[in-house]
């Protein structure tokens, strides 16, 4: 899809970098972050960098202020970025910050999801860190939540394949 989009619109092929980005991170690779995106590139594309960079081993304390600063000025991908910061709590042992923000980023992202194609894209991602959080703070029935979340999407991404 990435390469058809490509072909049909060769004049912004420069941008399509941070599509592959995206689809390499979503297939569980580890794409080369590359050079931080501008101001005015949409807020995914910095989302995304962000993620590639946690992807690449960054240590979560750097990561975090990046992260923090992003929050602060993102507007659709809000919900991405707070479960993000959610993960990196985790991953330093900041169990009930990371619950506390990766229900919020569950909520929030569930919510918009409705009317979001990105924030609908990327719940499956929110939803596991809920998920894990919930877990690491013995939580099951938040973790249950997630996880029943987890096979809605499921369902419907098989039923939309056939």
């Amino acid at each position: 899809v990435v390469k058809s989009y490509e072909e049909i619109f060769p004049a912004i092929a420069d941008q399509v970098a941070s599509f592959r980005t995206y689809v390499e991170w979503r297939r569980g690779g580890a794409p080369p972050c590359g050079p931080r995106p501008s101001d005015v590139n949409p807020d995914e594309v910095r989302y995304w960098w962000l993620e590639c960079r946690m992807r690449s081993g960054e240590a979560p304390g750097a990561l975090l202020g990046d992260v923090t600063a992003e929050q602060a000025r993102a507007s659709e991908t809000t919900p991405l970025l707070d479960g993000l910061a959610a993960e990196l709590s985790l991953r330093q042992g900041r169990r009930e910050e990371a619950f506390a923000g990766a229900r919020r980023a569950f909520d929030a992202a569930r919510e918009g999801s409705r009317r979001s194609t990105l924030l609908r894209v990327h719940l499956d991602v929110v939803a596991e860190r809920y998920a894990r959080a919930a877990e690491a703070n013995g939580k099951p029935d938040g973790a249950r939540e997630a996880r029943a979340e987890l096979a809605r999407l499921d369902r419907e991404r098989r039923a939309a394949s056939r």
